[in-house]
């Protein structure tokens, strides 16, 4: 599902509840058009949408297994905190020559995240990224809980302000989705039964 705010002419609503209400009536209506597995409701979001994906992460875990931003954080009238109901995945994609949500604000807002989920607090580095990419001048830096399996990773892309789509580095929809689709509300370990995408796919 790929909405809009509900004031189409606006930004997502960081401070009442029009666009979490919107957010859930989203979710219902989908279980009851196609019985979408409701435990296993991501959201990934560009720019003010990433900045969205925070809120509905504190606002709305008990419908959200895990969130994706790209290109946006925790910023502006949405509160730099983690107080999800749950533990929260995130998978944060940042470009490092983004001049919009600039990637100096993210490390802090991931620490916060980083601590709520009780990973290590030594994040595991893969330079360069994806492995098998030598070119690539993207890297990883992945922190884990290893009792939960939740983890919080972030991408650092060369890009500026735009959606990463790179046969020499990444795809963000993949990463997106190859992150994501491992959790569900019921149980944050790597659940293989999900088939990953690539490229090829």
């Amino acid at each position: 599902v790929y909405p809009n705010p509900v004031n189409i002419h606006s930004s997502w609503d960081m401070e009442g509840d029009t666009d979490l209400n919107f957010f859930s009536a989203i979710i219902d209506e989908m279980y009851k058009r196609y019985k979408i597995d409701k435990k296993r409701v991501y959201v990934s979001g560009f720019s003010w949408g990433g900045n969205f994906s925070y809120r509905l992460a504190n606002n709305m875990a008990d419908k959200i297994a895990a969130i994706a931003p790209v290109m946006g954080h925790s910023w502006g009238n949405n509160p730099n905190v983690a107080k999800s109901t749950h533990p929260m995945p995130i998978l944060q994609i940042t470009g490092i020559n983004d001049d919009v949500f600039k990637p100096e604000y993210v490390q802090p807002i991931l620490d916060k995240w980083i601590e709520w989920n009780g990973c290590d607090k030594q994040g595991v580095e893969t330079r360069p990224y994806p492995v098998g990419k030598p070119n690539s001048q993207a890297y990883k830096t992945l922190w884990k809980n290893d009792d939960t399996g939740v983890e919080v990773a972030l991408i650092m892309t060369p890009q500026g302000h735009w959606v990463p789509v790179d046969p020499n580095s990444i795809y963000s929809n993949l990463e997106v989705w190859n992150f994501c689709k491992r959790y569900s509300l019921d149980s944050f370990k790597d659940d293989s039964s999900v088939p990953g995408i690539t490229a090829d796919d």
